[in-house]
């Protein structure tokens, strides 16, 4: 609460406060009458204190604007697909979501992923004896990750072991920590980006609330929390 409406209330208190003081003077024997002075001044204190308690911190979206935009592209997607009630409806708005945010990737963001912030998944060795990264990218930001896993992009990557660089930054890495990344979208030969969700799910919905893509990871580092 701001400091200026606590005011106004210290003061509508103080005078209330005055004004049952001079009724209980007036009324009660001298004993009731100083234990009930007291508890008014334990109370006045106490609102006092409360005064200069810091207001509680509220978490904000510090993430790069075309991060926060691929994340608005994919809300408004499911969002347009759950206000439709027909199942014809939802499957037109889903073929049509699947190749806007496609487009909007190509050419909003030119493909690309820089400076995103990301929460590793799993980092693993797959069967092509690479490194396989999987970073998530929660879609609504409330300071509270634990439902990422089902409600925020997946990010997939690839890494041999030739790429030494990469490779040390990989080996201080582990699951939930906070990264900076940059990169490219993965392309197919004819140029387009495809995403699939990330869960086997038979919900088309997921494909807007856990979609997963491939991307090349130019850069990865740890940031401090």
């Amino acid at each position: 609460m701001p400091n200026g409406i606590y005011f106004i209330y210290l003061f509508i208190l103080i005078a209330t406060i005055i004004f049952i003081d001079l009724m209980m003077k007036k009324q009660m024997d001298l004993n009731l009458y100083k234990t009930m002075k007291n508890f008014c001044l334990i109370f006045v204190i106490a609102v006092l204190a409360s005064c200069n308690q810091h207001p509680p911190k509220i978490a904000t979206d510090n993430r790069p604007a075309t991060e926060q935009g691929l994340i608005a592209q994919l809300n408004n997607a499911d969002s347009t697909y759950n206000d439709q009630n027909n199942p014809i409806s939802k499957k037109e708005v889903l073929d049509s979501m699947k190749s806007k945010v496609p487009n909007y990737i190509l050419k909003q963001l030119d493909a690309k992923i820089e400076n995103w912030q990301a929460t590793v998944s799993k980092i693993d060795i797959n069967l092509m004896d690479a490194i396989e990264v999987k970073l998530s990218v929660p879609l609504h930001f409330d300071g509270d990750e634990k439902d990422a896993e089902y409600n925020a992009i997946i990010l997939t990557a690839t890494v041999g072991f030739d790429q030494q660089g990469l490779k040390e930054v990989l080996k201080t890495l582990k699951p939930k920590d906070k990264v900076e990344i940059s990169g490219l979208f993965h392309k197919t030969d004819s140029g387009e980006i495809i995403f699939i969700p990330a869960n086997v799910t038979p919900d088309d919905e997921a494909y807007f609330t856990n979609p997963e893509f491939y991307f090349e990871i130019k850069s990865i580092k740890k940031i401090a929390q």
